[in-house]
């Protein structure tokens, strides 16, 4: 059977999400047994946000926020989000502007998973919605239930994804594994990690580890695209750099500013900002 492919934002997407599971330390836990005795997010509030070049262009921003424990629908939840954009010189050819909301119960399995993309206003595109007790996973699209599939328990959505790994140490010579979905098919992806180079940063010169994502689909590698991630290896754990090959050169997203947004009116202000510079 043909493997089917993912779409180019979710490539992206997908990267920058293994990215995030330098976020945290903690102890060891394998993705597929996170459970409500998970670490909690402890960097709650942290933004970061990452100049993408395509060779030496500047074609676009990611900005990840980590709201962590918050409430929607009355619900209790942990949020994490990501907005990517185009600009600069590609802007006027080409523009695009995501978003991508996780939200995981308070158990840390994931509820819901969105994207957005702005035309004029913000639009809802298509949702996944993982019913509570059940190992089912729903994809809707324009108001529209799509697909509907039997998963394994332990599967996540791109970004629940990331956040089942916040609790694995990025030690070298370790393999981070988990199930994801993107609603119409089950993929696996792993992550090796080594020592990787001293890298001149926003941080100054920092030393690295390397990691090195993979997606597989009935057990085979999922297309020939090449991944890499650099994170500090302090008590920090910042991913300061990350590089994906495509077909016509590659893309890098280098480290442009980090905050920690703790108090709520500060988070307001600062959402209301994103949501109008995007």
């Amino acid at each position: 059977m043909k493997p089917p492919q993912f779409s180019k934002t979710f490539h992206l997407i997908l990267s920058l999400f293994f990215l995030l599971a330098g976020l945290h330390g903690g102890k060891a836990c394998a993705a597929e047994t996170v459970s409500s005795g998970g670490a909690p997010l402890q960097r709650s509030g942290e933004y970061l946000e990452y100049d993408v070049y395509w060779t030496k262009l500047l074609v676009g921003k990611i900005s990840v926020f980590m709201h962590g424990s918050t409430q929607r629908s009355d619900q209790p939840c942990i949020k994490l989000e990501a907005y990517a954009r185009t600009t600069g010189a590609v802007e006027t050819l080409y523009s695009a502007k995501y978003r991508y909301m996780g939200y995981l119960r308070p158990d840390h399995r994931p509820w819901l998973y969105e994207e957005w993309e702005k035309d004029g206003k913000w639009r809802l595109q298509e949702w996944l919605e993982f019913p509570n007790g059940t190992e089912m996973v729903r994809r809707f699209k324009k108001n529209r239930l799509r697909n509907e599939i039997k998963v394994p328990a332990g599967t996540f959505d791109p970004v629940s994804a990331a956040y089942a790994l916040l609790s694995t140490p990025l030690s070298p010579g370790n393999r981070l594994e988990v199930s994801v979905t993107q609603g119409k098919d089950l993929y696996r992806a792993t992550a090796d990690i080594q020592s990787g180079p001293v890298l001149d940063s926003l941080l100054g010169p920092v030393p690295t580890v390397e990691v090195t994502p993979k997606l597989f689909f009935e057990g085979k590698p999922l297309g020939k695209r090449v991944y890499k991630a650099w994170i500090t290896q302090d008590s920090r754990c910042i991913p300061v750099q990350f590089w994906v090959d495509i077909e016509y050169g590659s893309f890098t997203a280098t480290l442009l500013n980090t905050a920690h947004l703790l108090k709520t009116p500060w988070q307001n202000r600062f959402c209301h900002a994103l949501n109008n510079s995007m």
